[in-house]
């Protein structure tokens, strides 16, 4: 049996074409609109990019130029193998593009991180929509047939793909495994290092208030000694945490996912190389469910924006302490103009005074001190973090909790933030 071989992009995205392939059990067809471009414009890259966009490109490292003519043929291929070592039949493979600088300037991304995996979500990005997928054969093998172009951002510059296999389910599972690799494609012939199943299923167990997920570790050829990592989903498959760790072994404090049930896997990360770029490999575990402790006693607190000129104003209802943990950033000062402008701080009323154990912040982008009062004018420090997703543990008790950037603070930015006694 050949393997499936799949032509045209993007393919056309009504929900029954075959440009789609079959798509993962559970996994339903994201909205058909694209972002910025109205209902059934293509994703094709602009010709004419704005100055500021090539600027831009060749601002950000990694913008590296595509070494393919447009118009020429490209063949992507490879094999994929089972738990055991064999070839892999049946087996469905997405493709899909990343964002480039040139298609977020222009409105067609709307997601920041890596969407190999969350295309495979029952509610996938628009982005997904110009995607592919094929199906290995009775070999183990599968490829893809593409012009230049398509491997091609806004600016020409050479695009980062995802190439994600999604396994079948295995015993005590209701959804498979998945690899993805991420890589470039510059040359007109690929072919890819085996893509290898992790075919292991991450137990759960919830003990003293710690969250540990447990696999077999990998075991596959898959390109030395990988790094771990543990990832926590809501049920449309976005990521609620992440946390380094252990060979097949993960752990973290159940708060941090509140009252949010979902899914938990173990993913092992590695490298290898193929011809003219390197390869970047995500083995995930079958999913094991998942729950969170509660919610915070900070929830639905009331909170206000402090702006540059001290002044503060109040969000009502607060958007940082509504329970949406993966919610729109920049809706955090919607609908409040006097909040517009630089902001210094947010602070949260607690309702009365709390001694905490844990503070949890997400969305933060750059170094956030976290600090207590009872009456707003005094302000003791109780922790500090770098930004991203964190999780601050510190001593002290007050009504009033502040979150401040030491060179001002993006709200924007944040997400949820969250605090435990």
């Amino acid at each position: 049996m050949s393997p499936s071989r799949l032509e045209g992009w993007p393919p056309d995205t009504g929900e029954n074409s075959p440009g789609r392939g079959p798509l993962p059990t559970g996994v339903r067809p994201g909205p058909r609109r694209v972002g910025g471009l109205g209902e059934g414009k293509s994703l094709r890259r602009r010709r004419t990019p704005a100055l500021s966009v090539v600027a831009a490109c060749l601002a950000l490292s990694g913008c590296t130029q595509s070494h393919l003519a447009e118009t020429q043929a490209v063949h992507l291929h490879g094999q994929v193998v089972d738990g055991s070592g064999h070839p892999a039949s049946g087996v469905v493979l997405h493709l899909f593009k990343q964002a480039d600088i040139g298609e977020a300037f222009g409105g067609l991304i709307a997601i920041a991180a890596t969407i190999g995996f969350a295309c495979l979500a029952p509610q996938a990005p628009t982005i997904c929509q110009g995607g592919r997928s094929a199906t290995t054969g009775g070999d183990g093998q599968y490829t893809f047939d593409l012009t230049g172009s398509d491997t091609q951002g806004a600016v020409g510059q050479a695009s980062t793909f995802d190439l994600t296999a999604t396994f079948p389910p295995v015993a005590g599972s209701r959804s498979g495994p998945t690899t993805t690799a991420s890589l470039m494609i510059q040359q007109p012939d690929l072919p890819l290092p085996d893509l290898h199943q992790w075919a292991a299923v991450a137990v759960a167990s919830t003990v003293g208030g710690t969250l540990t997920l447990s696999a077999p570790a990998f075991a596959g050829d898959g390109g030395g000694s990988p790094r771990y990592r543990l990832r926590a989903l809501d049920v449309h498959g976005r990521e609620l945490w992440s946390a380094d760790a252990d060979p097949g072994h993960g752990s973290l404090d159940a708060r941090v996912l509140e009252d949010l049930s979902g899914s938990g896997v173990l993913e092992a990360l590695t490298s290898l190389s193929a011809p003219q770029t390197g390869v970047d490999l995500v083995y995930t575990t079958a999913p094991a469910a998942v729950r969170g402790a509660g919610a915070p006693p900070s929830r639905n607190a009331p909170c206000s924006v402090v702006n540059s000129d001290q002044s503060v104003h109040a969000l009502s209802p607060c958007p940082l302490t509504d329970g949406d943990l993966v919610g729109t950033a920049s809706t955090v000062v919607a609908g409040c103009a006097a909040c517009a402008g630089t902001h210094t701080a947010v602070i949260v009323d607690l309702g009365s005074r709390r001694q905490l154990s844990l503070l949890v912040i997400r969305g933060g982008t750059s170094q956030l001190n976290a600090e207590l009062s009872d009456d707003q004018v005094s302000w003791r420090p109780y922790a500090t973090g770098d930004g991203g997703e964190l999780a601050l543990t510190g001593s002290g008790a007050g009504r009033y909790l502040r979150v401040r950037g030491p060179a001002g603070l993006d709200v924007s930015g944040l997400t949820e933030i969250s605090a435990w006694s």
